[in-house]
């Protein structure tokens, strides 16, 4: 699904030491997990 690979995305991001970048991804997934 688009959210697996989303969340396999933000891995991505935590691996690379980019946790801005992960939490912002985070924060987009949330926010369409509570507005669905």
């Amino acid at each position: 699904t688009k959210i697996a690979a989303e969340i396999e995305g933000l891995r991505k991001e935590l691996q690379a030491g980019r946790p801005a970048l992960a939490r912002q991804i985070a924060s987009t997934l949330i926010g369409r997990e509570v507005s669905s």
